[in-house]
């Protein structure tokens, strides 16, 4: 009984051929398709199709961002400790041994310098007035003792400092 009620359902359908692809089809369908567009529909197209490029770089360009700021945290401080490190432990050690070499380096070359009057008094020592000494015609020598160590590698540190001053 279900076999003949399937035979009815197929027997009361209209076979219906495809349209054929003809040339004048062609043309209707092309010109249809040239009718429907528009400047506004494009430039819509368009801007919709950049804002969705545009919102996917920014994305990227923001995750990017985010792995290289968890990458570098913390290098910063790391960065700032060694040179703060630097600067109070190895600058003076070295300021020190450049003022001591350099002391001994002028003595061995110059001789000792011939003392004159007293110029002024510091907080390390005195200055006296040279007349000459080491090719410099007059000059200024400054007689120094610091106190403690913390002294002396402020006053090697003025001498790294200063050594450039003509």
């Amino acid at each position: 009984m279900l076999w003949e009620q399937i035979k009815q359902i197929i027997q009361r359908i209209t076979w219906v051929s495809p349209p054929a692809i003809t040339m004048e089809w062609k043309r209707k369908v092309a010109q249809d398709a040239i009718e429907s567009l528009s400047a506004s529909k494009l430039a819509k197209s368009i801007c919709s199709q950049f804002r969705t490029r545009l919102n996917s770089s920014h994305e990227a360009f923001a995750a990017s961002l985010r792995q290289l700021e968890a990458g570098h945290s913390g290098r910063l401080e790391k960065t700032e400790d060694l040179w703060l490190k630097v600067r109070k432990d190895h600058a003076p050690r070295l300021a020190r041994l450049s003022l001591e070499s350099r002391s001994l380096q002028d003595v061995l070359l110059h001789g000792k310098p011939k003392l004159g009057r007293e110029l002024g008094r510091g907080q390390y020592g005195v200055v006296y007035l040279c007349d000459s000494w080491g090719g410099h015609f007059p000059c200024a020598l400054k007689s120094v003792v610091p106190p403690d160590e913390k002294h002396w590698n402020d006053l090697a540190l003025e001498f790294h400092y200063m050594r450039c001053v003509l």
